[in-house]
């Protein structure tokens, strides 16, 4: 067998590899764009899983999670202006009813003294010991229902703000 070469018959399929070689380009194309989400935040803490909004009057602050997961613990923090408590010395905050059905409240730091339920609405009244300072009001929350939750929270007399996050399975 000295001087002779044996070739291997492999069958070669110039269409089938270009379809292979596209496959593997948009599998990496998929691959960086995953990373690039979670180094954002999109699977946890990050630029993209938190959110912040004021009202229009500046009386109402929301930092919330933009994206959660169905039933892990989330927070809703709201700071609400000085000089908003009514004559009684309460605060009042709500929240919007179709959203609170959607989750459960776990917590309310500080304790509301009242809390009261119309069709529309969660109404939590808070006691100011100073009304001079800001009063910080944290929701602890697990949502219930996967998907897209958009929802409208506020303090009476005035100030509302809008909260859109989306819930993983």
């Amino acid at each position: 067998m000295a001087g002779s070469k044996k070739a291997l018959e492999i069958d070669e399929s110039e269409s089938f590899q270009r379809r292979d070689w596209r496959v593997q380009r948009i599998g990496w194309g998929v691959l960086a764009l995953i990373a690039v989400a979670a180094l954002l935040g999109a699977f946890g803490k990050g630029v993209l899983a938190s959110a912040e909004t004021t009202s229009a009057e500046g009386t109402l602050q929301l930092r919330y999670e933009r994206l959660v997961r169905l039933h892990a613990p989330a927070r809703l923090e709201f700071t609400v202006a000085p000089g908003l408590a009514g004559a009684d010395g309460r605060v009042r905050l709500w929240l919007d009813r179709a959203y609170a059905d959607q989750l459960q409240i776990t917590g309310v730091q500080p304790e509301p003294a009242e809390v009261s339920v119309t069709p529309a609405l969660l109404m939590y009244q808070f006691a100011v010991a100073d009304g001079g300072r800001p009063v910080l009001v944290t929701f602890s929350v697990q949502h219930d229902r996967t998907g897209i939750s958009r929802a409208s929270a506020g303090v009476l007399p005035r100030g509302t703000v809008q909260l859109d996050q989306f819930v993983f399975p």
